[in-house]
């Protein structure tokens, strides 16, 4: 694992695609103590302030897009443990996780992960998974519109954290989870499952323009979400947002 550090970028995620795409070599890890352009799902903006969280990206760079199944759900599953260890938290007391990449400890919005990818030939292709862990934020320290939406590891133990070796330690375990997938996939779905708190609850999602609504059965070995829409059909969702109604 190489660690690269930065005080400041844009985007962990696009600074680690750039260097991608100038040869990096897998397990090249991207750290920045503040992004000021953090992406979400979607392309929605990340509040990442200095000193406030793990701002961190790992290039992968797998044999073909079949490598990649999955991977979303096996790195929400290795961040997850490293959450867990980092704040010395139990379990059952751990975030859980929202369907298909984010992570929420008690209703709340704790870290996000953006997963992106380029498949090319001649073993050119990569993909950059990116996580943003909320380490120190106090509630003023959050935007008005997200105080009620989001939490940190201090809001949720009362306890100031170096967010640094938090970073690495995310970064090493999404690199784990990416090596350990051929072997262990079926391990890490299962754990994603039994930590996702999406299923067995009404979602709504956008199809076609038009809000949907049904009910969220199950996750499919890729971790598509399997929902049982209102007149009994069940629908496959592979991309998206569904939010919890």
């Amino acid at each position: 694992m190489k660690i690269i550090y930065a005080e400041s970028v844009g985007s962990t995620n696009d600074e680690l695609k750039k260097m991608a795409q100038e040869g990096a070599e897998e397990g090249t890890v991207f750290i920045a103590g503040r992004q000021t352009a953090g992406r979400g799902r979607l392309g929605r903006s990340f509040e990442s302030p200095a000193g406030m969280g793990a701002w961190v990206s790992v290039l992968l760079r797998p044999d073909g897009a079949e490598a990649l199944a999955g991977l979303t759900c096996a790195a929400a599953v290795a961040v997850r443990r490293a959450v867990i260890r980092a704040a010395g938290l139990t379990c059952d007391c751990g975030p859980k996780i929202k369907w298909t990449n984010d992570l929420v400890l008690n209703g709340k919005k704790l870290c996000g992960i953006l997963a992106e990818s380029v498949c090319s030939g001649g073993g050119s292709g990569y993909a950059v998974v990116g996580a943003g862990l909320n380490v120190n934020q106090e509630r003023g320290d959050f935007s008005e519109a997200l105080r009620d939406k989001a939490t940190s590891l201090f809001l949720e133990t009362g306890m100031k954290r170096d967010c640094r070796p938090i970073a690495e330690a995310i970064a090493g375990g999404i690199l784990e989870a990416y090596r350990e997938l051929g072997s262990k996939r079926a391990s890490y779905m299962d754990e994603y499952r039994q930590n996702c708190v999406t299923l067995g609850k009404g979602v709504e999602f956008m199809l076609d323009g038009q809000k949907r609504r049904g009910l969220a059965e199950a996750i499919d070995e890729e971790g598509a979400l399997l929902i049982r829409l209102v007149n009994g059909s069940l629908f496959t969702l592979r991309f998206g947002e569904a939010s919890v109604v």
